[in-house]
């Protein structure tokens, strides 16, 4: 049981390439594997069942290209007023729900 518990240290070392992502994807993986030894009597505990797995931030920052946004006002036509709308939300960092 002592490896156990090494193995689920070692994910997350801080010397470690591994994303955030990969490394919950891992800790889940190991989880289920001693979840399923715990239910086979293989194992007495699940040594992963207290780790908590990283908080992700997979928000993502994108702006409209040039060609993009010239697109984006021809598809509007002739509606000023929703030309001027989609301005203030492309040039002030206007977010969807805002």
């Amino acid at each position: 049981m002592e490896n156990v518990a090494l193995v689920c240290l070692s994910i997350n070392h801080p010397w470690s390439n591994s994303s955030s992502a990969t490394v919950n994807r891992e800790l889940s993986a190991l989880s289920k594997v001693f979840t399923v030894a715990v239910r086979n009597e293989k194992a007495e505990a699940n040594p992963c069942q207290n780790v908590q797995q990283i908080a992700l931030d997979n928000e993502r920052v994108r702006y409209l290209t040039e060609d993009q946004e010239q697109r984006l006002f021809a598809a509007m036509g002739d509606n000023d007023q929703l030309k001027s709308i989609v301005s203030v939300a492309l040039h002030t960092g206007m977010a969807e729900g805002l």
